[in-house]
């Protein structure tokens, strides 16, 4: 759907400088180079004004720590400003099956409703690895759980997969590689206390003993996602302005057109304009990869 939604707003752009009937030479490359040319700019221009942590690249990605593993890939669009929290539970079980928007617990789940409602869930493996969801409501005599949202399409809980039900939230503190090194990563598993980042993964100073729920917060890189992805969902609408504009002037730019000083003049407004408005606050949810 994004990708319609990419092709669309370049499509549009084009029209406005004068290909009324672009090649699909030409919308490729309007849409997969400068359109991330575009995000590109804003980037490097909050960089140049200090607001480098803009509010809709701020994302918030799940994963699962496994036992025994004590390094994990950071996601593919990671560019800075990284904070880190295991999430743990006291409830987990294997579901007994799963529905649009909800889950049936363990038969054996003794959880209260006022326990569980408010809580989060977390799917730590099976079909629905990952899948993370606030409980909204719960049975205890059916022992269905109903979920704020949908799961993530084919990624329903099944039969047997694991969840937790979390309760608690341990921040992880951050070292740079040089000292962690220094304090040496401990061979006996446990809670990871610190963390720093070495050659694009996450490393915890000791093993994982159990398995927890690895909740990160950062500023992404768009440019290396695709654009099915909910970051280039979010930024086709809230930067809409922006985009079409400097889509518009590249193309003008590109044909010598002398309205594309103008265009350019459109384009530094809008941009100013969206700098204002954005902020540092977390939005999105992803997901990673446990390290081979």
């Amino acid at each position: 759907m994004s990708r319609k939604a990419a092709n669309k707003l370049v499509g549009e752009a084009l029209k406005q400088s004068g290909h009324a009937s672009p090649s699909g030479r030409l919308l490729n490359r309007a849409r997969d180079e400068w359109l991330k040319r575009v995000v590109q700019d804003v980037q490097d221009r909050a960089h140049l004004t200090g607001r480098s942590e803009l509010r809709s690249l701020h994302v918030r990605s799940i994963g699962i720590a496994e036992i025994n593993r004590g390094r994990y890939k950071l996601p593919a669009d990671y560019s800075h400003g990284l904070t880190v929290d295991l999430l743990d539970a006291t409830h987990t079980g294997l579901s007994q099956s799963g529905a649009t928007s909800s889950v049936t617990l363990a038969s054996s789940e003794d959880i209260t409703a006022a326990d569980a409602e408010g809580r989060y869930i977390l799917m730590t493996a099976g079909e629905s690895k990952g899948q993370y969801r606030q409980i909204t409501d719960y049975d205890t005599t059916t022992k269905i759980a109903s979920v704020d949202k949908n799961w993530d399409a084919h990624l329903t809980p099944a039969s047997g997969d694991s969840y937790e039900v979390i309760d608690a939230s341990y921040p992880i503190d951050a070292e740079a590689p040089e000292e962690l090194t220094l304090h040496s990563v401990r061979s006996n598993s446990g809670r990871p206390c610190r963390r720093t980042i070495y050659e694009k993964e996450l490393v915890f100073d000791r093993a994982v003993d159990k398995t927890y729920g690895i909740m990160l917060w950062y500023y992404s890189n768009p440019s290396s996602l695709p654009f099915s992805d909910d970051t280039w969902v979010r930024l086709l609408d809230e930067w809409m302005n922006v985009l079409t504009l400097g889509v518009q002037f590249r193309a003008l730019r590109e044909s010598d057109d002398d309205t594309a000083v103008n265009v350019q003049v459109d384009y530094e407004t809008s941009m100013r304009s969206l700098l204002e408005r954005e902020q540092d606050a977390g939005r999105e949810l992803t997901s990673f990869e446990v390290a081979q």
